[in-house]
Formats: structure tokens, sequence, C-alpha cells
């Protein structure tokens, strides 16, 4: 690793802020329509727990806080914050490896709760059309609209 050592922090970093992102957006989401009765309160306890973990490991450094509350440090002293993080490649790739996965999982979860991919492909565009969330971004469903055409998915809807 030599001199690329926060290299893979910062890689770690980038992705999982684009993953608290997303969470943020979907919570915005949330507020304006009401709950799906097929979504169990389950899965909103899920993405919390993975927010919280976001934010307890990689916006905030727990290691500086228990080191700077533990000793009595003068302030040219302090100890180098993401210590765990900056120094251990490995442990970047688990986190990001860790985070990866959660979210795969919990957007897995809302499309099999759904039944039916094309249909949550149709709610995702209606809600694309409101001007408060016509910035919203899923890449997945992007991609799945663009594989299957939106003359196909959307074929009740199209003009003939």
């Amino acid at each position: 690793m030599r001199d690329a050592t926060p290299g893979p922090f910062e890689d770690l970093r980038s992705s999982v802020l684009r993953k608290s992102k997303t969470i943020d957006e979907y919570w915005d989401v949330s507020k304006s329509h009401e709950q799906p009765k097929f979504w169990p309160e389950s899965a909103d306890k899920n993405i919390k727990k993975l927010q919280a973990g976001i934010h307890g490991w990689i916006t905030r450094d727990p290691l500086h806080i228990v080191k700077c509350s533990t000793f009595t440090i003068p302030a040219n002293n302090m100890p180098e914050k993401r210590l765990l993080f900056s120094q251990r490649a490995t442990l970047c790739g688990l986190h990001m490896l860790y985070f990866n996965i959660q979210m795969h999982f919990l957007g897995q979860s809302l499309v099999t709760h759904c039944y039916d991919v094309q249909m949550l492909a149709f709610h995702y565009c209606l809600v694309k059309q409101e001007p408060a969330y016509e910035d919203l971004n899923w890449p997945d469903m992007e991609t799945f609209i663009k594989i299957h055409g939106k003359s196909h998915i959307f074929w009740l809807t199209s003009k003939e």
C-alpha cells in the first residue's frame, strides 16, 4: 500500500456516503407517501440499522472520540483521526462489502415484497414526474427500464 493508505478509506467513505444519500432520499419519499401494505416494519428497522452503522462507523470516528475522552491530551498532540480505517485497507474493503450487501438485500426485499418489478418501475416513473422528486435516482431501476424498454413495461399506458 505504501503511500496509498488513505485510498481504501476514501473509497469506502465515498461509497457509503452515496448509500446514505439514497437512504435519505428514501426517507424523504416515505414521508410524502403512504406506506404500502406489503412493506413490513422490520424492513424500515433494517434501513435505520444500516444508516446507524454508516453514521457510527464511517461518518463519525468512534475510536477518536474514545481516545479524546479517555485521556487528557493537549490540543497539539491529538491522536490521528480515522486511525482504525486509514491504515487498514482490508478492514475498509470488508466494511464496503458489508454495506453493499446490506443495500442489495434491502433493495431485493423491496422488489420481492412488491412481487412485481414492472409495477415498481411504474411507481418509480410516476414518483419521478413529481417536481419535488425529479432528481430521484435509482440506477438499478433505470437499468431495468432501459433493458426491457418503456414501451414493453408500460404497454397499458402507451399511446397506440
